[in-house]
């Protein structure tokens, strides 16, 4: 059992994130990079997962869930790397499903990414195969 209360955990929380993005200024100060505007990022990618449905008959009919998998992101990644560390894990899950032979259960499709700067906005949107560009404006992305 942890003595830390959830005010504790969100002060060390934001410390974190007010820390990583110091270390990011320094680096892109020092060594020229552009890791600032992707500290803290997070990749999500969305889709539907088939589940077996229970009947007298198992394995014969499925429905459909929405869900998503996370992408961990390396520490101090430029958001070029992003965009690359996304399609790369996307493409991974798209062949599973493609291979996938007669078990579906369980089996996860996707089809779109998110990427999202450290306060949870969307800062980046792949949807049917290209990456959505500045045409839409950012609070119309959800």
């Amino acid at each position: 059992m942890s003595a830390l209360t959830y005010e504790d955990r969100l002060f060390l929380r934001e410390l974190k994130k007010s820390l990583a993005a110091s270390c990011a200024s320094f680096f892109d100060a020092t060594f020229g990079t552009n890791v600032l505007p992707a500290t803290g990022a997070s990749i999500v990618i969305e889709g539907r997962v088939l589940m077996d449905m229970y009947d007298h008959a198992p394995g014969m009919a499925f429905f459909e869930q929405d869900s998503t998998r996370s992408v961990a992101v390396p520490p101090y990644t430029n958001f070029g790397e992003l965009r690359e560390i996304a399609e790369t894990r996307f493409a991974e899950l798209e062949k599973i499903c493609r291979e996938a032979d007669e078990d579906y259960e369980g089996l996860f499709t996707p089809h779109s990414i998110r990427i999202c700067n450290r306060d949870g906005e969307v800062i980046d949107l792949y949807e049917r195969g290209a990456w959505l560009d500045d045409t839409i404006p950012p609070d119309q992305w959800d």
